[in-house]
């Protein structure tokens, strides 16, 4: 009963925030494209995060929630599987990636707009361009995917997989890509929060050095990663801890 019980809070509760995600993130689209006085650079970054989060919650939700119910992961063969697979698997993760980048760029344009107040830095055409540059950046960071995504059957179940093999090592171009992905979002998660605080930014820089393991979960992955703070996140070591020809990971992200 305990399994049961959980199973249907979880399950409540992700219905919740699909519904609240879709129904928000479009009722601020649709209220700020209405509202003539809401056409300004913040408004402009701020719709962009919730397009991505919109893709977010399509791409990345639905599929958890309905693995969740069922216990089940299974995908299907063919020529449309892989397409599918890389498709799906692509547009996840860049769409998380956008939604990084994008909120970087609204700290940036606050953090320009009350340090220098008499100075337009970032105008409509330069936000336009942060706009295009976001989603080019966040597809180029996961272009690897669609090479890497295949289907693969495991004990007689299909998976979408990502397989590095024949141009790379599997093993190692899996860490190794996981690590860029770390070394690249974590920065901008921290940079975006020190630019919204000042505050929080100046006891950062007079933080000491602290070192400390954390599990976490970036792009689907499980891993380790070893941190060193000297005022702002600096990545030590980042080691993939299901990388052996196992399908969890990637598994559950799509």
């Amino acid at each position: 009963m305990e399994g049961v019980a959980e199973k249907t809070v979880f399950t409540v509760g992700y219905t919740v925030v699909i519904l609240v995600s879709l129904v928000g993130n479009t009722l601020l689209i649709s209220t700020v494209k209405r509202n003539n006085r809401l056409h300004t650079i913040t408004y402009r970054l701020i719709i962009n995060l919730a397009a991505a989060d919109i893709l977010v919650t399509f791409c990345n939700m639905p599929g958890r929630l309905a693995r969740h119910i069922t216990g089940r992961y299974h995908w299907f063969d063919g020529i449309p599987g892989i397409i599918v697979c890389k498709a799906a698997s692509f547009i996840s993760d860049s769409t998380v990636s956008c939604s990084i980048l994008t909120l970087t760029a609204i700290a940036f344009e606050r953090f320009c707009l009350v340090t220098f107040p008499l100075r337009k830095i970032v105008t409509i055409k330069i936000a336009k361009f942060m706009v295009v540059a976001i989603w080019l950046a966040s597809f180029l960071s996961v272009s690897p995917l669609l090479y890497a995504m295949s289907v693969r059957e495991i004990n007689g179940v299909i998976y979408c997989y990502e397989d590095w093999s024949p141009l790379f090592h599997q093993e190692t171009a899996a860490k190794v890509y996981t690590c860029m992905n770390i070394s690249a979002e974590f920065p901008k998660e921290d940079l975006a929060s020190g630019l919204l605080g000042s505050s929080s930014a100046t006891q950062h820089l007079q933080s000491t050095r602290v070192c400390t393991w954390h599990s976490t979960r970036i792009f689907g992955r499980d891993f380790e990663t070893y941190c060193c703070h000297v005022g702002t996140p600096v990545l030590g070591v980042a080691v993939n801890n299901v990388r052996k020809q196992t399908v969890v990971g990637r598994a559950e992200n799509n």
